[in-house]
């Protein structure tokens, strides 16, 4: 209690940052289990890592807050922070992607998280880590357009980004399986069994296509 006020009149009345982060950095070696403390502490250290601009201090003082933090949607805000401080401030996607992983393990449902892993495996050009993302992130949407968006998407990845015409085929005819005829993934399907010379393949698509045109 004694070192907390002390800090407190270090940071707050005397200005000298420095010596009140070597009280504050004393206390949670003193008492490093104890909520109450760990939170006040990193609390105040973050006000100080803030100011000095000191990003792999803060991000440990938010992580800290997070660990002993009881609300979901607080403790979500400050991963949120530590993703976009080692994104924005660090250029570390590895540690962005790797706290909005920590994200999905408290709500596997959360989108934003899975958006936020979509952009960064896309930047990174880790197009299999993508579509795992993508195939989680459909199991959670609610819309039948979206769930056919995200579809089509792995399709164009497996075929644009790793050149595995042989999966993205299997993508795409899910994707006739389960929303019926789509014109483009039709249109992808033709493009890919012209190009593998899967002429029974074509033919059969071929005759969907005319099925569905006036033309």
């Amino acid at each position: 209690e004694i070192l907390l006020v002390v800090g407190a009149l270090l940071q707050d009345e005397i200005g000298d940052d420095e010596r009140a982060k070597k009280v504050f950095v004393r206390l949670l070696d003193i008492d490093p289990d104890n909520p109450e403390t760990v939170m006040t502490v990193s609390k105040a250290l973050e006000r100080i890592h803030l100011a000095s601009e000191d990003y792999p201090a803060l991000i440990e003082d938010l992580r800290r807050q997070a660990r002993y933090e009881d609300d979901y949607e607080a403790r979500n805000a400050l991963l949120i922070r530590v993703a976009d401080l080692y994104e924005l401030q660090l250029g570390d996607l590895e540690g962005a992607i790797a706290t909005h992983r920590e994200r999905l393990e408290h709500d596997p449902a959360d989108r934003g998280a899975l958006r936020a892993l979509e952009r960064l495996h896309e930047q990174n050009g880790e197009w299999l880590e993508l579509i795992g993302v993508l195939q989680n992130h459909e199991t959670v949407a609610d819309e039948e357009d979206e769930q056919l968006e995200i579809c089509r998407r792995i399709g164009e990845i497996y075929e644009t980004k790793l050149n595995d015409a042989e999966n993205a085929i299997v993508a795409y005819n899910e994707v006739l399986s389960r929303f019926s005829t789509d014109e483009s993934t039709l249109i992808a399907l033709t493009r890919l069994y012209e190009k593998g010379e899967k002429w029974e393949d074509l033919r059969e698509i071929l005759e969907t296509r005319s099925e569905l045109t006036e033309e």
